[in-house]
């Protein structure tokens, strides 16, 4: 029967809700190691993540630090270091569990989701369960986008045939209303609180658009393909702006600007490009918004939820001070 299999080596392609939060610790290497992301591009032309260590005799949360914990003190520590030896660190810990996905799906044997059947992952998320509507929306863009399976990718590229991946995804013409499909489900799950769902749909759609590129599809249709990852964009950081350390570590704006150099490289124009792209995207975003407004009113659930609170609210700030100023 066909399973989901998520290769830690290409995570980055599949899922960036935890390596946007978090990057694993320099510090933290053992011979039982295995690979996790951050921005980049694979063999295959996508956005992943370079890899560094994870140890796998260790919990997740002692060996993941912040994005910008490379940032150090006169003592040489990280702001990973520094902030998660607070006690506020665990309440910033449980509001990551409640808006992304377990983040057991790192280690090699993953979770129950990724070691799902397929058709079991539909039924789960058709029933309400939001973490399933995550995994099997971004199966269905990765298809989409792709043309491989997470199933498929991971046999290929454990049997090291990276060409393979890469040529069928060169040959693979993007199925638009499928990838749609898959966003509808990242809207279900980010609706019913996984609010950082969102960063998927960034994702892919980059992804769409350099495939779009590879497949001589005209620049109004990547380039609104690229507008649309910067709306949603927007819309996260609408959605999350009582949060803002959520809002610093969720960012995308600089992966729009790669990803324009990546699609473009001859162009002269970028900064005019990128300015055009977000003007369009501004335009989505708002359509965007008001959709997440209404959707969210009919259900009676808070529009711009306070996950941070007064508890959390002077430990949250000192962080971004010292962890994400320019």
């Amino acid at each position: 029967m066909k399973k989901i299999i998520i290769p830690l080596v290409t995570i980055g392609i599949l899922f960036i809700l935890y390596t946007v939060f978090f990057q694993p610790s320099p510090s933290s290497k053992t011979k039982e190691q295995s690979a996790v992301a951050t921005d980049s591009m694979d063999a295959s032309g996508n956005d992943t993540v370079k890899t560094e260590p994870i140890d796998n005799k260790k919990p997740l949360k002692e060996v993941i630090t912040t994005q910008e914990s490379t940032k150090t003190n006169k003592k040489g520590l990280s702001c990973y270091q520094r902030y998660s030896s607070r006690p506020e660190w665990g309440g910033i810990q449980k509001i990551q569990e409640d808006i992304s996905i377990d983040i057991s799906y790192l280690y090699p044997e993953g979770n129950s989701y990724t070691n799902m059947p397929v058709e079991s992952l539909k039924s789960f998320a058709d029933s309400g369960d939001k973490d399933a509507m995550i995994f099997y929306g971004v199966e269905l863009m990765q298809m989409a986008a792709l043309g491989l399976s997470s199933l498929k990718r991971a046999e290929l590229e454990r049997q090291h045939r990276v060409e393979e991946v890469k040529e069928q995804r060169i040959s693979h013409e993007p199925d638009l209303e499928q990838f749609n499909e898959g966003v509808e489900y990242i809207h279900r799950a980010a609706e019913e609180g996984k609010f950082a769902a969102f960063l998927e749909v960034q994702l892919y759609h980059r992804i769409l658009a350099y495939q779009m590129k590879e497949r001589s599809w005209d620049e109004e249709q990547i380039n609104g393909s690229l507008a649309t990852s910067h709306a949603y964009d927007l819309l996260q950081q609408e959605i999350m702006k009582s949060n803002a350390l959520f809002v610093k570590m969720m960012s995308q704006e600089k992966a729009l600007k790669r990803r324009i150099w990546r699609i473009y490289p001859k162009k002269e124009n970028h900064d005019e490009l990128l300015k055009e792209i977000q003007r369009e995207g501004q335009l989505k975003f708002e359509r965007l918004k008001e959709d997440w407004v209404r959707n969210r009113e009919l259900k009676g659930q808070e529009v711009y939820p306070d996950l941070i609170g007064k508890d959390l609210e002077s430990f949250t700030k000192a962080m971004i001070r010292d962890c994400y100023s320019d």
